[in-house]
């Protein structure tokens, strides 16, 4: 009964992190956009190959404890990296946005391509 529950837990992680990811990787190298979303695709799938092995291997009779283990680590792991953060925030300076064509702005700062 609870196997749809974790399933749909565990699934929905991976693609707000890969959407980050490669949102990021495009706005952060313009010049080579396509190798950028292309690595970040290999390691994709090279992570889901990982995680089928890791079931093989450690879980390969209970296919609920592999989906709770799903639930739990990809969540931590994409949260641990923002927990520094969240306790000690640098503080910014303030900066003008700079308008650029080609983007979404609101209040003339950009927010999306």
């Amino acid at each position: 009964r609870h196997r749809f529950f974790f399933y749909f837990i565990g699934s929905q992680s991976q693609p707000w992190l890969d959407n980050a990811a490669v949102v990021t990787n495009v706005y952060n190298f313009p010049q080579n956009r396509g190798l950028a979303v292309g690595l970040s695709k290999a390691f994709n799938g090279l992570g889901a190959s990982v995680f089928g092995l890791m079931y093989t291997g450690a879980f390969a009779p209970s296919a609920v404890g592999y989906l709770l283990f799903l639930t739990i680590i990809p969540t931590c792991i994409a949260l641990a990296p923002a927990l520094p953060e969240a306790l000690h925030p640098l503080p910014l300076p303030p900066q003008p946005c700079q308008r650029r064509p080609g983007r979404i702005e609101t209040a003339g700062c950009h927010v999306a391509y």
